[in-house]
């Protein structure tokens, strides 16, 4: 059973427009409703030591985990990454969706037991998204 939902910040959660990065709003309006059910974590290989460094238009309320690869010296796609937000947010790693774009990334959440799903884009990321939250 998902318990938490750990998405990835460059190329999922920010999307890349005319050269920089901009929050994608559908995403976070769906995070801040999922968040009522489900724990939220964002990981992400930012050199950035604090979130308000990594985007200052991110509502730190919005998450449980919080992973900056600048700030904690763990770096995806190393397998502790996942094991740590599994441990942090005191759950298995079974119980974590953990979304990004990175196929490696997505694999190595894999081989700790997390589910992986690759984001495309949000509609894709709702039709996907539906069928396996609808079995917890």
């Amino acid at each position: 059973m998902i318990k938490a939902i750990i998405v990835d910040y460059y190329g999922v959660l920010a999307r890349q427009v005319h050269g920089g990065w901009q929050l994608d709003a559908h995403l976070v309006n769906s995070l801040q409703n999922l968040r009522k059910s489900y724990k939220i974590g964002l990981i992400t290989n930012s050199y950035a030591k604090t979130l308000s460094e990594l985007d200052p238009k991110l509502d730190a309320g919005l998450f449980d985990l919080v992973l900056i690869g600048g700030a904690t010296g763990l770096w995806k796609p190393a397998t502790i990454v996942y094991e740590t937000a599994a441990q942090r947010l005191d759950l298995e790693p079974q119980e974590l969706l953990c979304i990004d774009d990175n196929a490696a990334h997505l694999e190595a959440a894999a081989q700790v037991g997390c589910i992986p799903l690759e984001y495309t884009g949000f509609a894709s990321f709702q039709t996907q998204l539906k069928p396996l939250l609808a079995t917890d």
